[in-house]
């Protein structure tokens, strides 16, 4: 068994134990930080392990490959082991409806709310993952790789900016953070292209 074989191994294996570890953690009632901690060291781990095999670009490249197909596969296995709910039915509130908010209120702020987790978080994780692949050409890195980790950051960044404006109630707090996030990789890029 020669060195890149080893380290394919390790790679494969450091990557499904950080999934395994992510998951685990996500499952748990009781969070702790060492089981995220742990399992984003593990899926470094093996990003750098892969980059043994084939070098720093391309090996880095392929290592996150590798970490998204065992993401892929470990939410599959548990979509299907995943016992099928009921729906839930919908509670009728008795509170009385606020007479100070106007009648199109809730449609205007779900249409917004729709607004920014769709095309406002898909530009603004396209600037950064733009911004991420010009810095990543200016330093010398080779352009498949450097293709592939601009390809996967993309999904990721607006996947993460679209459960952070889901999740957070304040609209003009949550508008500001994808506005800014959009914003801030454009100068940036300008300042490179100078």
């Amino acid at each position: 068994m020669n060195d890149t074989t080893i380290w394919q191994f390790t790679g494969l294996a450091a990557a499904t134990a950080g999934i395994f570890l992510l998951r685990s953690s996500w499952q748990q009632r009781h969070k702790t930080p060492a089981r995220l901690v742990f399992g984003w060291l593990c899926i470094l781990g093996s990003i750098i392990a892969w980059s043994q095999t084939s070098g720093a670009d391309k090996g880095s490249a392929l290592g996150i490959i590798v970490v998204v197909v065992i993401a892929v596969l470990a939410v599959t296995v548990t979509a299907v082991q995943a016992p099928i709910r009921e729906r839930r039915a919908a509670r009728v509130s008795q509170n009385k409806p606020d007479q100070t908010q106007k009648p199109g209120y809730a449609r205007a702020v779900k249409w917004w709310d729709g607004l920014l987790v769709g095309p406002i978080a898909g530009l603004s994780a396209m600037s950064v993952s733009t911004l991420l692949f010009v810095s990543n050409r200016s330093i010398g890195m080779e352009h498949t790789a450097n293709l592939t980790v601009a390809m996967f950051a993309f999904p990721l960044v607006w996947a993460g900016l679209a459960v952070l404006s889901g999740a957070d109630q304040n609209m003009k707090r949550k508008s500001l953070v994808l506005m800014s996030v959009g914003v801030v990789p454009l100068m940036g890029l300008t300042l490179i292209g100078r």
